[in-house]
């Protein structure tokens, strides 16, 4: 029995197979079991809900996924240091969960995803600020964790209210009206930080808006920027009047002199100042993903992994980023900036340097240098439920040491750790602490030159 050539027919048979894959117009036709005038002329008739990329041989045909509250496709749009836009693509939701991008510049690629697209993946809120975005928008039917966002829930969101995410992108119509907005919205009044950050504390420990999705699990709040000064992410201990309070604020002053540390040796850092006020701690660093007038683009260690290597935090820094380089994913220069960072972080504590840590600036999809040191904190002497865990600075050299890498991180890291030990703003203990994690990083001078290099 012939096979209907009612066109409705036909569509229905085509949804099945354009919702899992895309195809050129031969493989649809012998799906269909149709000719390829018919196959034309049925994706002519339907291509409101059909999806043509791609030219010549190239040519495929994808179904087209209507995302509720969203006007697709939506534009995707960067800001540049000046704070100038363009649009360097649209973003087409097709099948059942993928995305096509279809570029407008040289530094993106057209390309069609399984998922949400890799270059884009800065965008996702997380940590906790991310976390208090569901219950102020519940409207939006999110989940609490962002990392369990759907694609699609991802992409209302960002259309809906990302203006103000990390890096230099905004996702949709919308959100790019709001930054357009905010850009000629008055300048806040400059209020003292002793007299402003106690009662933000009080304002997102309440659920009040945290003004952007920031990583990370510090407890945290975005200030705007005002005439004198540039947005600042500013982090927040507990009341200091206990020892748990007391040793996030010394955390904070250490994460105050490795980022300081870092600048003075020659690495781009966040900028960061300490603030006391109303018996907390503030560690408050620039945006560095944002200028006077515009923005930086950045991606994270994370998401560059997630898509060309796959090692999902098994290697460190060093290890991941040498395969990106030898992918040709990262330029070769970024490899000795990487070796030293990671080395230094070591050698004051840092456990916590996951790839979401590490990022690097961008154009499009285009990297173009490591972004600024940030996260760069001793996490190894955090409180753990409450308590105060007894533990030892361990700074072996790692397998992927290198001799001068290591070599500058000793010399780094010791200073650093002088310089928290003879501040008076903290703790005795965490002082004393401090200076013997000072003399166990020189200790291991001897071993430089038994490393490669």
């Amino acid at each position: 029995m012939a096979r209907s050539l009612d066109p409705d027919d036909l569509m229905m048979r085509a949804r099945r197979w354009l919702s899992t894959e895309a195809l050129s117009g031969t493989e649809l036709g012998e799906r269909l079991r149709v000719s390829q005038p018919t196959v034309s002329r049925l994706i002519r008739q339907y291509r409101e809900q059909i999806l043509t990329t791609g030219k010549a041989r190239r040519t495929r045909h994808i179904l087209r996924r209507p995302v509720a509250d969203v006007a697709t496709p939506a534009p995707v749009h960067e800001i540049d240091r000046a704070g100038n836009s363009r649009r360097i693509a649209w973003l087409h939701p097709v099948a059942t969960t993928g995305f096509h991008v279809e570029s407008c510049c040289d530094d993106v690629d057209a390309a069609t995803y399984d998922d949400w697209p890799w270059f884009l993946h800065q965008l996702r809120p997380s940590g906790f600020l991310g976390r208090r975005i569901a219950g102020l928008h519940p409207t939006l039917g999110l989940l609490e964790e962002p990392q369990l966002w759907s694609a699609d829930q991802l992409l209302r969101y960002l259309n809906c209210l990302g203006w103000n995410g990390s890096g230099a992108l905004i996702v949709g119509e919308p959100a790019f009206g709001q930054w357009l907005a905010a850009a000629d919205a008055p300048t806040p009044v400059d209020v003292p930080p002793e007299l402003l950050y106690p009662r933000l504390v009080d304002d997102v420990m309440a659920g009040a808006p945290p003004g952007s999705s920031a990583a990370g699990e510090q407890p945290k709040f975005l200030v705007a920027r005002t005439v004198t000064r540039p947005e600042r992410l500013v982090k927040f201990s507990p009341p200091t009047a206990d020892a748990v309070g007391r040793r996030v604020a010394d955390l904070l002053i250490a994460e105050h002199y490795a980022l300081r540390t870092l600048s003075a040796e020659g690495f781009t850092a966040a900028s960061s100042s300490i603030v006391e006020a109303d018996g907390r701690v503030f560690l408050e660093t620039e945006r560095f993903d944002r200028t006077p007038a515009g923005r930086v683009g950045l991606l994270s260690l994370e998401a560059l992994d997630l898509e060309f290597v796959g090692d999902g935090g098994r290697n460190r820094w060093p290890q991941i980023v040498r395969r990106l380089v030898d992918h040709g994913r990262l330029p070769e220069a970024v490899l000795g900036t990487v070796q030293r960072m990671h080395a230094f972080g070591h050698l004051i504590g840092n456990d916590d340097m996951h790839t979401g840590n590490l990022s690097f600036v961008v154009r499009g999809q285009r990297v173009l240098d490591v972004a600024p040191a940030y996260d760069m904190a001793p996490m190894r002497f955090s409180p753990v439920s409450g308590e105060l865990p007894l533990r030892e600075l361990t700074p072996a050299p790692r397998p992927e040491a290198t001799r001068s890498a290591w070599a500058w991180a000793v010399a780094a890291a010791a200073t650093c750790w002088r310089a928290v030990a003879e501040d008076a703003r903290v703790s005795a203990s965490f002082q004393q602490l401090a200076a013997d994690c000072a003399a166990r990083v020189e200790s291991t001078r001897s071993l430089v030159r038994r490393l490669p290099e």
